[in-house]
């Protein structure tokens, strides 16, 4: 039996008597570097919302898996017995090997359900969609079934293979935001690092862009699932950068 606690939170209007009841699951998967026993609250905000604007009858369920491994794909159990109308997966970078193995197996158990992903990872797709109509992303997936699995984990791999795509687009100024990306989130080589502040010390090269104002621009998109449009609206500006290429 799976012991997997599911916060359940139904709603019915009953003004609806004769509308079939739309069952809606909603799925926090497991982490690839192990149990995380995070609330998710990313989820709860979703159920309320639908709640509050979905007039039909309808019945949302969380189902939390995210304290147990990857391969407790057993654990589906109970949202399989239950055969919910629609599943919408949160994902993360690290719930990309889950999503996919998991993904598969609740599509073979419910064929008619309809499954959908999101999440703040996911929403920057219409930013790489934008400015390379979607190459980029095209490749790394392409490539990512034969090259990934000679990374240690599926994250290292993912960016290897986005990094790779991206410098063979040509594109000088996304290649610098990639490396950039890296260097805010501590995945830069030793020594690596960008300021827009002149360096005193350490040997370092000017960016004629201002890559902190397009970074963060490009980080609040993402949080806030922004439309394809206004991604298509953000254009590199002109500034100076420095890139510290040794301390």
């Amino acid at each position: 039996m799976n012991k997997v606690l599911s916060t359940s939170q139904a709603f019915k209007n009953n003004s609806e008597k004769h509308t079939p009841e739309l069952k809606t699951a909603l799925v926090a998967l497991p982490y690839e570097e192990g149990p995380q026993r995070i609330m998710p609250l990313g989820l709860q905000n979703i159920s309320a919302y639908i709640k509050k604007s979905i007039k039909q009858k309808k019945t949302i369920t969380i189902f939390d898996y995210s304290n147990l491994e990857s391969s407790n794909i057993e654990q589906l159990d109970d949202l399989i017995l239950w055969k919910p109308d629609l599943i919408g997966i949160s994902i993360y970078s690290s719930h990309v090997c889950a999503a996919i193995h998991w993904g598969h197996t609740i599509q073979q158990s419910l064929p008619e359900s309809f499954i959908f992903c999101g999440g703040p990872h996911i929403s920057s797709t219409p930013y790489i969609l934008a400015f390379d109509q979607g190459h980029a992303l095209t490749l790394v997936f392409e490539q990512f079934p034969l090259r990934a699995r000679h990374y240690n984990n599926i994250a290292k791999g993912a960016h290897a293979l986005f990094k790779r795509a991206v410098a063979t687009l040509n594109t000088p100024f996304y290649a610098e935001l990639l490396e950039y990306e890296d260097a805010q989130n501590v995945h830069a080589l030793p020594g690596a690092m960008y300021t827009t502040e002149q360096p005193k010390k350490g040997h370092s090269i000017i960016v004629p862009y201002d890559l902190e104002s397009f970074y963060t621009s490009l980080l609040f998109y993402g949080r806030a699932s922004a439309p394809a449009f206004l991604y298509q609206q953000l254009a590199p500006e002109p500034g100076t950068t420095y890139k510290i290429l040794s301390r």
